[in-house]
């Protein structure tokens, strides 16, 4: 259920020191063993690929399990990003997720305790290669070509470290290249899209594929590990940031919190837009659960919130009625998985409304959460002029 995108992109983290090499392994040729498959579902559904491709690379390196937690301190967990009247299958894309694009991926780093350096291409194209490099120069990041790449990537496979990069398969989403083989001319990983494109593949199941550079649009190293920032500042940033998450209401040419719900329900109102075609109708339910899968992981924000409610009793109360409106609705499906048969039933208006009105519930919970943890906020002494506020003009990111 997951979106397909038209554009291929791929962000590349290489990550700290973890199991070495196969010692046997031919020359030109590595591959680490032991990085956990990549997926939408293997022991449980993770929708976000990036968080789940750096979660399965600090496991690795010999991190926990961190999933929910890499939700929350990034934001992914309450991101919602949709562009109007397009029916895109980009919208799920964490690259749509923030205006300066890298800020969700730095987060998620420095809280596992990592520091990031951005490398871009040199010769940008168009999007996402223009506003990845806008943000790599943000973060004091440089650029490089075809063999800088290669080189970067084998370096950190000879030491152990496996990479996440974004593309490679299929549409721009992360995965975990393991190895390389031919001396980096061909890479070896997992790819949540490999089996649906049909990717060559290893004995091992591991993808295999050559001339990769082409969707290979910016690199993230991880730089050195550090110790994750002080409990109470990392807290407390990350409340600041949720609020911005939930807050914003455009980024480039997507409409992203609160506009994005109304835009979403919007969409499935329009009559026009569901014509007594199942192949149309079919589409059309696949992005909105495309939607649906931006906003069903709200566990480790939650689970966040709870905790910092335990940590510091002066938020606690504003923190808990923020995680009560987390978890006050839901988005219905109109049709579920399991029961495209069904599919008709999405031309109903009768249905779509149903769809709509769960739509917006959501987002005006989303809203009144943003609103608690400014209170908390508040309430633990931060300067309101340091909150972000509620953005009513939803002026465009960069396209």
């Amino acid at each position: 259920m997951v979106a397909r995108h038209t554009v291929a992109v791929t962000l590349v983290v290489l990550l700290g020191a973890g199991a070495s090499a196969q010692p046997t392994a031919p020359p030109g040729r590595r591959l680490l063993e032991g990085v956990r498959r990549v997926s939408w579902h293997t022991d449980r559904w993770r929708f976000a690929a990036f968080c789940n491709a750096l979660d399965a690379c600090l496991q690795f390196v010999g991190q926990r399990e961190q999933y929910d937690r890499l939700m929350a301190m990034s934001g992914a967990g309450v991101r919602l990003a949709w562009s109007a009247r397009a029916w895109d299958g980009g919208n799920s894309d964490i690259l749509h997720m923030a205006r300066q694009t890298l800020e969700p991926m730095r987060r998620a780093f420095r809280s596992a305790g990592w520091t990031m350096q951005a490398v871009a291409k040199a010769a940008p194209g168009a999007w996402p290669e223009d506003i990845l490099v806008a943000d790599t120069r943000r973060l004091g990041g440089e650029s490089t070509d075809e063999s800088g790449f290669r080189r970067r990537i084998v370096d950190s496979i000879d030491r152990g470290r496996p990479v996440i990069a974004f593309g490679v398969i299929g549409p721009p989403e992360a995965c975990v290249i393991c190895g390389y083989d031919e001396g980096g001319a061909v890479l070896l990983g997992w790819n949540t899209f490999q089996d649906e494109e049909k990717a060559e593949t290893e004995p091992s199941g591991h993808f295999r594929l050559r001339n990769w550079y082409p969707s290979t649009h910016a690199l993230l190293l991880l730089g050195e590990q550090t110790a994750p920032p002080a409990a109470a500042e990392l807290r407390r940033d990350t409340l600041l940031w949720l609020v911005q998450v939930l807050r914003e209401r455009r980024v480039g040419r997507h409409a992203a919190g609160p506009a994005a719900f109304e835009a979403w329900a919007a969409d499935m109102r329009a009559n026009d837009f569901f014509p007594d075609d199942p192949k149309v109708l079919l589409e059309r339910l696949h992005s909105h659960w495309d939607g649906m899968t931006m906003q069903v992981e709200r566990g480790g924000v939650t689970a966040f919130l709870a905790d910092a409610a335990l940590a510091e009793p002066v938020m606690a109360k504003q923190l808990r009625a923020a995680v009560a409106a987390l978890q006050h609705s839901a988005v219905l499906h109109g049709v579920a998985p399991g029961e495209e048969k069904d599919i008709a039933r999405l031309a109903q208006t009768e249905v779509r409304e149903a769809v709509a009105r769960s739509i917006l519930a959501v987002g005006e919970d989303y809203q009144l959460a943003a609103d608690h943890i400014e209170q908390a906020l508040l309430a633990a002494g931060v300067p309101g002029a340091a909150i972000p506020r509620p953005d009513t003009e939803a002026d465009a990111g960069p396209e």
